[in-house]
């Protein structure tokens, strides 16, 4: 997905009683040079489609994965040019 209008039209389609999280954890960067950087993060997503209040019942992570990413100084500050997810375990479907 590319821009906030796409990702915009991604969340919107959702359904509207899906709850989920996503855990990341292990993140590192490394410096290239004054204006690039590279990093990454191992990623754990839980979800679930329920409706009400309260905790959602699942029975363990939907998957997991990495994202590589890398970061470019713009005269805004930093700002992500690209992010790659690879999964690694499809949990359940």
């Amino acid at each position: 997905m590319r821009g906030p209008k796409v990702i915009r039209e991604f969340l919107d389609a959702r359904p509207l009683n899906r709850k989920s999280m996503h855990l990341i954890t292990n993140g590192w960067t490394n410096v290239i040079d004054a204006d690039h950087a590279e990093g990454g993060s191992y990623i754990t997503l839980f979800r679930a489609d329920q409706d009400g209040d309260g905790p959602a019942r699942v029975p363990g992570p939907m998957l997991t994965g990495c994202y590589e990413t890398k970061y470019l100084r713009t005269a805004k500050g930093w700002r992500i040019s690209n992010c790659n997810a690879t999964q690694v375990f499809n949990c359940y479907s």
